[in-house]
């Protein structure tokens, strides 16, 4: 059946009423409160409180120096933090993901945030859906729901079936009508009953009961010399100055400075390398790692599958093998699959004497094609 789908004023009313097909996503600090929250680290507010002690004793000179080292080090890491979440925007418009829609009568490739309710997406093997739809036609159509259900093993949808945001196309095609978007779909459901607080990290917790040792240290120490001159001396003014004195010359004012300051050097060292850290403390957390266990994906690799050699059952060459597994991804018409690619480039054979008359597309039932 030929869908003409919606037109363009049609699209314009209806993303204007349920806006962009995007996901929930965590809130995002506003710059200043960002930098000023960064002031809640246990060792920068040890550092002010000293800060203050100098000053309240005549020493402004010392107090001016811990400011601006606090300052600097808090300055640095902002200014890092935001050049990385900026470079790591700029990489993810690069790899934008896009969907087939009929509109107008025409098809269109369209990127995923430009998806309204009612408008139709056509799907083929590989294609990610974009939103939560109701199935209009479809032939062997297969979806990879994983995401949502935990189910490895592809779903057979027929037409009339509901799809949803986030499985994935594994063989067949199909053609959808869209009835849910963004906030609206079971997928930004699940994302938004996730989205958490953002973790500290081994390095922050390490840090935290670091400057918590140091303060109840420092506190014991000053409190007892406190007591001890003002016995000694009974000069209570004299022997508050001194302790303060003291408060501050124990507090390691260069600490912060030191720390942003290496977390730096290892960040772009990472980006050197094509890694992008968005967070400072994290690059302590990759360096502590062991094992690393990941899911070896397009993401990580090439995404290509490359034909190495072709035995039998017995583990020897075989043209035969070669030669049928040429036959069928040359004639294969319904799948995208990167297995046909690779045979299809590991070489090329003269096949014209074979004529393709009909074809049962691989499904996950007969496992076969």
């Amino acid at each position: 059946m030929k869908y003409t789908g919606l037109t363009k004023n049609e699209v314009e009313k209806r993303l204007a009423e349920f806006g962009p097909n995007e996901i929930v996503k965590r809130k995002k600090l506003s710059s200043i409160v960002d930098f000023l929250v960064r002031f809640k680290n246990p060792l920068i507010i040890i550092l002010l409180i000293a800060a203050g002690i100098s000053a309240f004793g005549g020493d402004a000179i010392s107090a001016s120096i811990i400011v601006i080292i606090v300052v600097a080090s808090i300055l640095l890491d902002f200014i890092n933090t935001h050049k990385s979440e900026k470079a790591a925007a700029l990489l993810k418009a690069k790899v934008m993901v896009t969907a087939n829609v009929t509109r107008d009568g025409s098809s269109y490739e369209i990127p995923l945030s430009g998806i309204v309710p009612g408008d139709i997406v056509n799907l083929s093997p590989g294609d990610i859906v974009p939103a939560d739809g109701k199935i209009l036609e479809g032939k062997s159509f297969f979806l990879n729901e994983s995401s949502l259900t935990g189910e490895s093993f592809p779903s057979d949808k027929q037409a009339g079936d509901q799809v949803f945001m986030g499985s994935s196309v594994t063989t067949g095609e199909a053609t959808i009508e869209v009835v849910s978007t963004g906030k609206n779909t079971k997928f930004s459901h699940i994302a938004e009953s996730l989205i958490h607080k953002e973790a500290p990290t081994e390095f922050d917790r390490s840090i935290k009961d670091f400057s918590y040792l140091i303060m109840k240290a420092t506190f014991a120490l000053v409190i007892f010399i406190f007591l001890i001159n003002t016995i000694n001396k009974h000069d209570v003014l004299s022997s508050f100055l001194f302790a303060a004195a003291l408060a501050v010359g124990l507090t390691p004012e260069l600490l912060p400075l030191i720390i942003t300051l290496n977390l730096t050097k290892g960040s772009l060292e990472l980006a050197k390398r094509g890694i992008i850290v968005k967070r400072l403390s994290a690059i302590q957390n990759i360096g502590s790692m062991d094992i690393l266990c990941t899911d070896k994906t397009g993401t990580l690799t090439e995404d290509k599958i490359v034909l190495v050699k072709h035995i039998d059952g017995l583990g020897q060459e075989s043209e035969e093998v070669f030669l049928y597994s040429y036959i069928s991804s040359v004639f294969h018409a319904s799948i995208k699959n990167p297995l046909d690619a690779a045979v299809k480039e590991f070489k090329t054979i003269d096949i014209s004497r074979y004529n393709k008359k009909d074809e049962i597309p691989f499904d996950y039932n007969r496992k076969r094609d």
